[in-house]
C-alpha cells in the first residue's frame, strides 16, 4: 500500500516538475503548458504545440492562427488594433467604459474580422462612396488601359491600422500600382513586371494583399 502511494506521488511530482500540473490546483488556460485535464478543445493555446519528427525545438502556435471565422476575436475591449485567436484573449482587466475616440478600423466602422488563409485578420469594409475623389479619379484614368487585358482594381488595405488605397493595373506580365494615403494624398507609383531587377527599390508601401478589400474593378 505504501509502495502504491509512493508511486502515485512520484508520478504527480514528475507531472508538476514538467509543468503539466498547475501548482494552484485546477488547470489554467494560457500559461503555455498543456496541463492535466486540458485538451485542444478546452485550451487551444496550450495544447497545440507539436514536436517535429526531426526533433527540432517545439513550435508554438501563433496568436492569429485560425480555421474558421469564429476562432477570431478583437485583441482587446477598447480600441482593438488586431484580430487574434480567442484562445489567446486575456481575461482582464475588463474596461467598463472606452473613450469616444475613433481608433483603428474596428472602432471606426471600416473593418471586420475574418479568417483568411488560416490567420485572423481585419479586413476593410469600405464603400466606393467613402473613397477619396483623387483615388477614384486615378482608377477611372487607368481603367481604359487595362480593361481588355487583366483589368484594373481599386483596393482598400490596412497598414499600421490606417487605410492605404491601391489603384492597380494588371496586364498579365506587367502592370502598375498607385498608392494613396487615407486622405487620398498620392504616396507613390510602382511599375512591376515578371523580370525582377535586383536594383529595384520595390514599392513605396509594403502591403499584405490578403488583408485588402476590392472596392471596385473593371468588369
Amino acid at each position: 500500500m505504501k509502495f502504491k502511494f509512493f508511486g502515485i506521488s512520484l508520478v504527480l511530482l514528475v507531472l508538476f516538475l514538467a509543468g503539466c500540473i498547475n501548482p494552484e490546483g485546477s488547470p489554467k488556460c494560457g500559461n503555455t503548458y498543456c496541463e492535466f485535464g486540458e485538451s485542444i478543445e478546452s485550451c487551444y493555446a496550450d495544447c497545440t504545440s507539436t514536436i517535429p519528427d526531426n526533433n527540432e525545438p517545439i513550435v508554438e502556435p501563433v496568436q492569429n492562427f485560425c480555421e474558421t471565422k469564429t476562432d477570431c476575436v478583437p485583441n482587446k475591449t477598447c480600441h482593438p488594433d488586431k484580430a487574434i485567436n480567442k484562445a489567446f484573449l486575456e481575461d482582464g482587466p475588463f474596461e467598463f467604459a472606452c473613450s469616444e475616440r475613433c481608433e483603428g478600423p474596428l472602432d471606426c466602422g471600416i473593418g471586420r474580422i475574418d479568417c483568411i488563409e488560416n490567420h485572423c485578420a481585419i479586413i476593410p469594409t469600405i464603400e466606393l462612396e467613402q473613397v477619396p475623389e483623387l483615388v477614384k479619379q486615378k482608377f477611372e484614368e487607368i481603367k481604359p488601359l487595362y480593361e481588355n487585358i487583366q483589368g484594373a482594381e481599386l483596393l482598400a488595405c490596412f497598414k499600421d491600422n490606417k487605410i492605404v488605397y491601391l489603384v492597380k493595373g494588371n496586364a498579365g506580365d506587367n502592370g502598375q500600382n498607385n498608392y494613396f494615403d487615407t486622405n487620398g494624398n498620392f504616396i507613390g507609383k510602382y511599375n512591376w513586371g515578371d523580370v525582377i531587377d535586383p536594383r529595384d527599390p520595390g514599392p513605396p508601401v509594403s502591403l499584405e494583399m490578403d488583408e485588402c478589400q476590392i472596392v471596385a474593378k473593371t468588369e
